[in-house]
């Protein structure tokens, strides 16, 4: 008897799951921007995804890029899933900002990607940096990718981040 019981649990248990898949939306961030740091072009990563170099809109970056420099990978790792958006890096001297306009009831999701390799001869050891939001948010603190990436023994880190809507409609990373 507890056999029959069984069986007619599992094809409710089995139905339940398709409809609750059949309901379920994909969810389609209002903005997306693919900005590649330190590019003077943009290019298509091996998905076929559009990255946007980040010289191209001087909104973007608040000092157009004037306390920073643009510094190319000295060398490219076979890990490497594409070479777009990790052979270029743009290395601040300064604290920086990048701006962006954002849907104001949309939650929002920042990824970045490291590559922490030497760019123009200086070792990927010395960069350490932090990263925070306008809505108040520390992403990172003295962070370096290259310890990080050491550790796990991997080629390349992609750090993913979600916070809430920002009713201000703009969102700053700096």
């Amino acid at each position: 008897m507890a056999g029959r019981a069984r069986g007619p649990f599992l094809v409710l248990l089995l139905v339940a799951g398709v409809a609750a898949t059949a309901e379920s939306k994909v969810y389609a961030p209002a903005d997306r921007v693919l900005l590649n740091c330190g590019s003077t072009t943009d290019g298509l990563d091996a998905d076929g995804r559009r990255w946007v170099a980040d010289t191209n809109d001087n909104t973007w970056l608040a000092d157009s890029g004037k306390s920073s420099l643009m510094m190319a990978a000295d060398k490219v790792d076979t890990g490497l899933p594409s070479t777009i958006p990790y052979m270029t890096a743009r290395v601040f001297t300064v604290e920086a900002v990048y701006n962006f306009t954002v849907n104001p009831r949309d939650r929002h999701w920042v990824r970045l990607h490291f590559y922490p390799s030497s760019y123009s001869g200086l070792s990927a050891a010395g960069f350490h940096f932090s990263v925070s939001t306008s809505t108040g948010i520390t992403l990172l603190r003295n962070f370096s990718a290259y310890t990080y990436a050491k550790a796990l023994s991997q080629a390349y880190i992609i750090r993913e981040f979600s916070f809430p809507p920002t009713p201000a409609g703009f969102l700053t990373l700096t």
